[in-house]
């Protein structure tokens, strides 16, 4: 008697009724966003900002010993004074000094240039902050994804492994009538490769778990992936451009560097010249019933020998400093376009194939409907065809996860762009992906 399978052939499911049906024992759902939270708690964005809160600590310290500055010092001395005819005058002196300095000219120049130094040294700081969280932010994005199709690839493996088991028990009475032993062997080899299928898929799921944790710092246990609601993404790339430079926290703190720099003023003839201002008090008590006291004001002086090559090189040196961050944001900007570029075509190469993937599953569906109908018409009396287009199937639906993994990831650069007045069409938004399982 020839065996005929009962038909709930075609198990098409959304990626979220599968992860409900198919849910793990003991893992709880977890969206990217909720993990997103944790970017900012990073080790690496944690090390980003204690190398800017070390300069920022820099810069109060040198804030703090600008302006007037106290000063003092005590000295003792025994003193032998020749004196005419041979006579000497011995005592003992104890001198205590005291008093305020303040620069000025130059050396207020000298103070300010060097606070200025550390001020541009805390805006890349901060800039690099940023970079690193969006870095980390873009690494997350990855590595989500790839366990996300991890997970549904082991789902796909084992749900196909588990239904083709079965169908291979009913089939085994078949062998040496309608079904050749060799045959019977193809479809156990693909059931060996089904579970091999599997145990891959949860190696790669642990390995993108470890990955995880090791991005945000946290022992994340094992999850539920849930497909993240995204909106689509804009076309245009000048609006695409325009929003990531306004976002770019690299470019962003180039930009205040240079406002910082051109709103110093020009250089002067003053700015050469190292002058202080100093007001000193000293106290002297000789063989201890002497006393005697100074008052005193001074003002000391340096300036170059050639005062007006020194202004010269110093106004070369401002114009040097405002051209190399012009050029900086330049160079970041074309970098930026380029890697939005190069992002967006990606990211219509891997759509096209994600959409030609969708195709080719629907035609080894049909397919495989197109051998089930023939061997319950009768005009196929071997379960072969059919059970080969059920294990083409799968091999096709378990292919298109790779390009599912390729269009996630060539989304990621684009996804964390904002682009609230796009006006032009966007690609589709992230909609779960289909998955279908033949039973025979």
């Amino acid at each position: 008697m020839r065996f005929v399978p009962a038909l709930t052939l075609s198990l098409t499911v959304a990626a979220t009724s599968l992860t409900s049906a198919l849910a793990m024992d003991g893992e709880s759902p977890l969206e990217r966003a909720a993990l997103a939270t944790s970017v900012d708690t990073s080790p690496r964005v944690q090390a980003a900002r204690a190398e800017a809160d070390v300069i920022e600590q820099q810069h109060r310290q040198r804030r703090a010993e600008g302006g007037w500055r106290a000063f003092g010092a005590l000295s003792g001395a025994a003193v032998n004074e020749i004196e005419g005819n041979n006579g000497n005058r011995r005592y003992d002196r104890l001198q205590g000094d005291i008093g305020v300095s303040r620069p000025l000219l130059g050396s207020m120049t000298a103070q300010r240039e060097t606070l200025l130094t550390l001020e541009r040294q805390r805006l890349r700081a901060e800039g690099r902050i940023g970079q690193v969280a969006e870095a980390v932010g873009k690494e997350l994005r990855d590595a989500y994804a790839t366990y996300w199709i991890s997970d549904r690839r082991y789902r796909l493996a084992s749900t196909w492994h588990q239904r083709l088991s079965d169908r291979l028990e009913g089939l085994r009475p078949q062998v040496g009538t309608t079904l050749r032993a060799s045959e019977f062997a193809e479809a156990r080899s693909a059931l060996r490769i089904a579970r091999e299928n599997r145990r891959q898929a949860r190696n790669d799921r642990l390995m993108q778990l470890n990955t995880l944790r090791a991005l945000l710092g946290e022992d994340i246990s094992a999850f539920d992936p849930r497909w993240p609601a995204e909106s689509g993404i804009c076309r245009r790339e000048r609006v695409l451009l325009q929003a990531a430079l306004a976002a770019d926290p690299i470019g962003d703190s180039a930009r205040r560097e240079l406002a910082l720099l051109l709103n110093r003023g020009d250089s002067g003839l003053a700015d050469e010249v190292q002058s202080d201002l100093v007001l000193t008090h000293t106290q002297t008590v000789e063989d201890w019933d002497e006393n005697g006291d100074e008052t005193s004001i001074g003002l000391t002086a340096e300036i170059p020998l050639s005062l007006s090559r020194a202004r010269n090189a110093r106004r070369d040196l401002r114009n040097a400093e405002v051209l190399q961050v012009q050029r900086r944001i330049e160079a970041n900007r074309q970098a930026l376009r380029g890697r939005i570029g190069v992002a967006m075509a990606a990211l219509r190469n891997t759509t096209q194939a994600r959409e030609a993937a969708d195709a080719h599953l629907d035609q080894a569906r049909d397919d495989w409907n197109e051998e089930q109908r023939r061997l319950q018409s009768g005009l196929t009396r071997s379960p072969m065809p059919a059970l080969r287009a059920a294990i083409r199937w799968y091999q096709i639906a378990d292919e298109r996860l790779d390009r599912e993994a390729e269009w996630l990831i060539a989304r990621a650069p684009l996804e964390r762009i904002e682009t609230p007045g796009c006006q032009a069409p966007r690609p589709e938004a992230m909609e779960p992906a289909r998955e279908e399982i033949p039973t025979s």
